[in-house]
């Protein structure tokens, strides 16, 4: 959308700056409600399916979206794109983790978040190619593409072991281990998965929470299943991943979605501004390599909280730079930086929230990264129109990124880094026959 914004702006519609943030908090609000709502059905019915159900939504709107003839049309079918990317959002991560041993988590899940800067190359490229010669309408209809082909792969992926376990499933949990070992050329007797042997959950005696009642039955959609994550133990993570992820929406709004009316209002002509974000799509690859080697060394928490400070940091730097080359640079950092911890953030959370809440807990923390969005484009179309400079606009996304990447020092302190997943908030132990790790 950030490709498609200035045409909606300069084309035949010529929307105003409060029409576009109205757009903006229109797709925020649908991401808002399906991270919250897709994350909790996943937690209750399971990751597979949610999991088919969100990219549908993503291609049918996403095509439907290219033939919008209004403003109004165009904001309602966004909506519904994003109410499905919500869902992949809350669940994609979520459902890889659980399928990772231990050691190498960290390197898989990275590696996962590289295929978003490879995205946004794609999307960079292809806006360059298609928008000139062809308009903003064929551009979102061919943005489709590869959805529909991971709408293809998807049914092949199986349910999450260890949510089937954690829902009493064992022999539906073995049996998806052992189609596993056999894709895997392996016998079932070299995994441990002869006849009469189960898996189970070796280390779901270790909780977030002291304590040794069995966990709630309600689910996380009831009033418990939310009110744990602002508990005794649980509250300062949650604060500080909900100041964190509102910081990297915000920033990512005018990092990503404005930055090429920004490179405008600077004076960056079209092909230059073309240019100009295939390089910052380019520059978030070094982000995923960076974050990669730091979480995997040092841990993920340290980089997480220095990432966001230097994303505000480089953004200052391009409030005053004047010359193509500064501009440049900043914008890269920016972009490296922003993906950095945007990795570093989608790795974290999975990783500290435990497998009976975990979907649930990435879609509410991302839900409130929503509202952001929602409040975040109107205000920044009040400050646009309201001054004639672009630095004071900047200045405000700058300080926010570094004041996030402050307080994240005070609030984050559980280091996942080499830690066993948990599967249950509260203390508990089952006896069954074989370790999922």
């Amino acid at each position: 959308m950030s490709f498609v914004f200035p045409e909606l702006q300069h084309g035949p519609w010529k929307l105003n700056e409060y029409e576009l943030g109205s757009l903006a908090t229109i797709i925020g609000c649908g991401s808002m409600f399906g991270t919250t709502i897709w994350g909790g059905l996943a937690d209750a019915y399971g990751r597979r399916n949610v999991f088919m159900i969100t990219v549908i939504f993503v291609v049918i709107f996403g095509i439907a979206s290219s033939f919008a003839t209004s403003f109004y049309w165009l904001a309602g079918l966004r909506f519904w794109v994003s109410f499905g990317y919500g869902g992949n959002i809350a669940v994609d991560f979520t459902l890889y983790s659980e399928f990772l041993p231990t050691y190498g988590r960290g390197n898989m899940l990275f590696l996962l978040t590289g295929f978003w800067p490879l995205g946004q190359i794609f999307a960079s490229l292809l806006a360059w190619a298609v928008i000139p010669s062809y308009g903003w309408q064929v551009f979102v209809a061919a943005c489709t593409i590869p959805t529909m082909i991971t709408a293809c792969a998807r049914p092949f992926i199986p349910e999450s072991p260890r949510w089937l376990l954690v829902q009493g499933r064992h022999e539906e949990a073995t049996q998806v281990c052992r189609e596993i070992a056999e894709c895997n050329g392996k016998s079932f007797a070299e995994v441990g998965l002869d006849e009469g042997c189960e898996v189970y959950l070796d280390n779901e005696t270790v909780g977030l929470e002291t304590g040794t009642q069995a966990p709630h039955q309600g689910g996380c959609l009831s009033p418990w299943g939310v009110g744990r994550f602002f508990g005794p133990a649980l509250w300062r993570t949650t604060l500080g991943c909900l100041i964190l992820v509102a910081a990297l929406s915000y920033s990512g709004y005018g990092i990503l979605t404005l930055m090429p009316r920004f490179l405008e209002m600077k004076g960056v002509s079209q092909p230059n501004m073309y240019r100009s974000m295939v390089l910052n799509s380019t520059a978030e690859l070094p982000g995923v390599f960076l974050a990669t080697w730091l979480a995997t060394s040092v841990g993920r928490v340290l980089p997480l909280q220095a990432s966001m400070f230097l994303t505000g940091l480089s953004l200052f730097g391009f409030s005053f730079a004047s010359s193509r080359v500064h501009i440049a640079a900043c914008t890269m950092f920016a972009s490296c930086f922003l993906e950095s911890a945007w990795a570093l953030y989608h790795v974290y959370v999975p990783e500290v929230y435990p497998t009976d809440c975990r979907a649930f807990a990435v879609g509410l923390l991302s839900s409130m990264g929503s509202v952001v969005s929602i409040a975040g484009p109107l205000a920044t179309a009040w400050l646009m129109s309201a001054r004639d400079s672009v630095f004071s606009v900047i200045m405000v996304f700058a300080s926010v990124a570094m004041l996030a990447g402050v307080s994240s020092v005070f609030l984050i302190h559980v280091e996942p880094k080499d830690r066993d997943l948990v599967d249950f908030t509260s203390k508990q132990g089952k006896t069954c026959n074989k370790s999922m790790d």
